[in-house]
């Protein structure tokens, strides 16, 4: 299932790598709109993961207040609509936790905030690891599927809402989040 996964939603990974892709995270208005909108997807996507028993705890949200935090970034209630229906939690948990393998390219290079005293740390969210194992558990759950076509097709469903969440996140913070 993973490898159907990834190639059925390859368009859409490639369609969101290259909208944030136009943000230059070493410049800080940019990373704060990095933050800004991974920060209002991801607490969308974490609301559908709330106590789901397939699906390990999953708490990015947790790192991105922090690092909203320590930018000074308002308050924003925005939600994506793309998660204003409930979604397979498969689908959710495999955008998230794969987001942390791209992030983990991010931080090798340069971004604001990279080299700030501790007190003033804005990336904690890039610079997180502990959600590697949770990866691991979700590749076995999703390599274990059994052939339900429709089970599959409401976890590329969920996917596909995450990776929109995401996007619309990115376009409502362009829009008019100052950072």
């Amino acid at each position: 299932m993973r490898f159907d996964l990834r190639r059925n939603t390859a368009a859409l990974h490639d369609s969101i790598d290259a909208a944030f892709g136009k943000l230059d995270l070493a410049d800080r208005g940019d990373y704060a709109r990095f933050i800004q909108a991974h920060r209002l997807a991801a607490r969308a996507a974490e609301a559908q993961l709330a106590d789901c028993p397939l699906v390990a705890d999953t708490h990015l949200s947790a790192l991105l207040e922090k690092d909203a935090a320590a930018l000074g970034l308002a308050q924003d209630d925005f939600v994506p609509p793309a998660l204003a229906r409930p979604q397979h939690p498969l689908g959710i948990a495999y955008i998230l936790l794969g987001s942390r393998l791209g992030n983990r390219l991010i931080q090798r290079g340069d971004y604001w905030g990279k080299e700030a005293p501790d007190a003033g740390r804005s990336d904690h969210y890039l610079a997180d690891r502990s959600h590697e194992a949770h990866w691991r558990t979700l590749v076995a759950q999703l390599d274990a599927l059994g052939p339900d076509d429709e089970e599959r097709r409401a976890i590329e469903k969920g996917a596909a809402a995450t990776f929109a969440a995401f996007e619309q996140a990115l376009d409502h913070v362009l829009a008019g989040v100052p950072a």
